[in-house]
């Protein structure tokens, strides 16, 4: 497993690298199966910062819920049998 440290919003964040993936997924504040000790992302935190809604046309094939007026839900999979899902920012 390969990690960056990167600034997001103003933050310092510990990103999982995934290299089968075009998408980035951040850690953030209230995950509860991340790597403990790891900067997370707090989206309260950023002054930019803004949900996809699932109406939107970046909210793809990936998303495994929400509907209209609500935040497009994203699962992520990775190898193994693995997945990240959270929502799209």
């Amino acid at each position: 497993m390969y990690y960056a440290y990167v600034i997001v919003g103003g933050q310092k964040v510990d990103l999982q690298v995934d290299t089968g993936s075009a998408m980035m997924a951040l850690p953030q504040k209230d995950c509860s199966t991340c790597r403990k000790g790891d900067n997370r992302y707090d989206p309260t935190k950023s002054s930019t910062s803004a949900e996809v809604q699932c109406h939107d046309k970046k909210c793809s094939s990936s998303r495994y819920g929400g509907g209209a007026g609500k935040p497009c839900k994203i699962k992520l999979p990775h190898a193994e049998s693995a997945y990240a899902k959270g929502v799209l920012m």
